[in-house]
């Protein structure tokens, strides 16, 4: 009898602070604050610098898959999870290898199909040569475009120049530098 009133107390008091707004949506929601990486990759490096943001920041891992190519040029292909309810996180980190100058197509069609709602955004990119400006514009267009707030810009390149000629760079490396980078977004979520 004694147990049954402790917890109709209990029950009455949260009820109580939620009413009143004493009580936060992240106190109800321990899931909010958390990061997200959302990504493509084809070759495996992209995947890689992922798995290291995973494991540093933390952060849950979504991969994005193409279920069904483009069937015209300029047209984005459907990839799964089409669509990823992104409530319960405080950062999202958006990372697609570079092609062309461009984020993939298939990240593309994940901005396209999800409003970000002013969520912070983290972008990072692989590619063979770090980008200008004027195509790190480009990208964070896309964020922003998507409702997302770019709160930082992020790079790893994948090659490296050895004797004149571009020479893919170790996983170590490759990695080392995705370590460094979740150093820069544990700054942006203030840990």
């Amino acid at each position: 009898m004694r147990a049954k009133i402790s917890l109709w107390w209990c029950a009455a008091i949260l009820l109580t602070a939620v009413c009143e707004g004493n009580l936060s949506a992240e106190t109800l929601n321990p899931a909010q604050g958390k990061t997200v990486v959302i990504y493509f990759s084809e070759t495996g490096n992209t995947r890689s610098v992922c798995e290291v943001l995973g494991r540093e920041i933390p952060a849950d891992l979504i991969e994005l898959k193409v279920v069904k190519e483009s069937a015209a040029k300029g047209e984005l292909p459907v990839v799964e999870p089409g669509r990823v309810d992104l409530k319960p996180y405080r950062l999202v980190v958006v990372a697609s290898p570079v092609w062309m100058g461009n984020l993939v197509p298939a990240v593309q069609a994940f901005l396209n199909d999800n409003r970000l709602g002013s969520m912070q955004v983290a972008v990072v990119t692989t590619a063979n040569v770090p980008m200008p400006e004027e195509f790190q514009a480009k990208h964070k267009k896309l964020v922003t475009e998507a409702g997302g707030v770019v709160s930082g810009y992020y790079q790893v390149a994948v090659q490296e120049k050895k004797d004149g000629k571009g020479v893919a760079r170790t996983q170590a490396d490759i990695q080392k530098d995705a370590t460094a980078i979740a150093g820069e977004i544990r700054k942006l979520l203030g840990q």
